[in-house]
């Protein structure tokens, strides 16, 4: 009785006779990069194929070649990152074996991310602050056009509160002054400046930009009335939200809050 010896991976051929290549050490031939050829948005993620398909010797290095101004891409993962206010760019990432720096792969994409996040009345109602309700304020202010209680506003007469918690910055109103509502709003990531419509404060109410922790990065400040008129501010560095208060006049002058929108760009 004879015994049969099987290695797998062997090849018999006419010119492969006794020659076997262990399935667990195939040697990488070629790479491919796979992923979106446009990115109208702020990420993406790549990937590679290999040739051939069973090789042991998988993992790549990711890098930009050209159109470093325009986007980044994680080294490890793939992911590409648009940087904000990119249109119609072009950028070549690159994908570099491990195992042999020879194997490379190149896609050219192209990119753009122009943010425009527009918040409405409505929406703007989601990011209430009732932890800042005066105390007792139940009915305080029945023309308060959310619930009729009354609320802190910012004090924010001047810049050199900045660097402050936000938290030092409210006063109470009471009456005197019909209460503010407060929204604290989150700043979409990438967004570099701010539209309000229209641009309401009085007294020495403002809108405050703050970080992670609520310390204050930068202000909004007026101490008179405008009405339907737009403006736009440059959102400080490193400011991840921004507490906006909002009155029953700015409310009622501007049809009922139909017109109240902050946009993001």
């Amino acid at each position: 009785m004879g015994i049969a010896i099987i290695a797998k991976g062997a090849g018999f051929g006419s010119n492969n006779i006794g020659v076997i290549t262990p399935s667990s050490n195939v040697p990488l031939v070629s790479i491919a990069i796979v992923g979106p050829s446009t990115i109208s948005g702020t990420e993406a993620d790549y990937s590679v194929t290999y040739e051939p398909s069973n090789t042991s010797q998988r993992g790549v290095l990711w890098s930009i070649t050209s159109g470093g101004s325009y986007a980044t891409i994680n080294e490890q993962t793939g992911k590409l990152t648009v940087l904000p206010g990119v249109s119609s760019a072009s950028v070549t990432i690159k994908a570099t074996s491990l195992y042999d720096d020879t194997i490379v792969a190149t896609k050219t994409i192209t990119v753009t991310f122009v943010l425009n996040v527009v918040m409405n009345f409505t929406e703007l109602k989601t990011y209430n602050q009732t932890s800042w309700q005066v105390s007792g304020g139940e009915g305080n202010n029945p023309g308060n056009p959310i619930d009729g209680r009354a609320y802190y506003y910012i004090h924010a007469d001047d810049n050199t509160k900045i660097g402050n918690n936000i938290s030092t910055l409210r006063n109470v109103t009471g009456e005197d002054y019909g209460a503010y509502q407060l929204f604290k709003i989150p700043i979409p990531e990438g967004a570099t400046s701010v539209e309000l419509f229209p641009i309401k404060t009085t007294q020495f109410s403002g809108y405050a930009f703050v970080d992670n922790s609520d310390v204050v990065t930068g202000f909004i400040y007026n101490n008179t009335v405008n009405s339907g008129t737009a403006a736009t501010y440059s959102i400080p560095a490193g400011s991840k939200f921004i507490y906006m208060s909002l009155s029953p006049t700015v409310f009622t002058n501007t049809n009922n809050g139909a017109n109240l929108t902050v946009t993001f760009t």
